[in-house]
């Protein structure tokens, strides 16, 4: 089992890090582009003010090639206490088969498109659930030890007691009865 899940994991690495994908879109409200497998589309670029910080959201649709379809809204964050210094915050959707991130990197000079920054990293997900059965099987395995088994035969006159006191077979003698 724990062999099972070091090759989930070696299969999501080496998944995750020679296919993944990474494309800067400029998209204006309303306009989409494809990336792999995915067509993302910007539904609405805009300010939202919050109690503590002012965000620029993305908020876009993405359309999987099988037809699934699902929201991701990255933004920029202006805190009031650190205004020029602006924070990102990723949205992504992590399945199966692929995580999708959507990084909002700014928006044009004239303010009309966003730049959004699409990370597509295959088999992520496999990485976690191969960790997951090693510890499983790591655990069931310490904790499915074998009792020791020990045996003696019962002492007859001038007979010697032999015991086997683990799975080493180490036998111990005893004295005679």
């Amino acid at each position: 089992m724990t062999h099972a899940g070091w090759a989930m994991v070696v299969l999501g690495v080496a998944g995750s890090s020679l296919a993944k994908e990474a494309v800067d879109l400029s998209l204006k409200v309303g306009k989409s582009a494809t990336v792999g497998s995915y067509t993302i589309r910007l539904d609405s670029f805009k300010d939202v003010r919050h109690s503590h910080y002012t965000a620029v959201e993305a908020g876009t649709t993405v359309l999987s090639n099988s037809g699934k379809t699902f929201t991701l809204s990255p933004e920029q964050r202006f805190y009031d206490k650190e205004p020029d210094q602006p924070r990102s915050v990723v949205d992504l959707r992590a399945g199966l088969r692929d995580d999708v991130y959507l990084i909002l990197a700014g928006g044009t000079e004239d303010g009309t498109a966003a730049v959004i920054r699409v990370l597509i990293y295959p088999l992520v997900t496999w990485i976690w659930i191969g960790s997951i059965v090693m510890v499983v099987g790591g655990t069931l395995c310490v904790l499915h030890r074998r009792p020791r088994r020990v045996e003696q035969a019962q002492p007859q006159a001038g007979l010697k007691t032999t015991a086997r006191l683990n799975k080493n077979k180490c036998a111990a003698v005893a004295a005679e009865v």
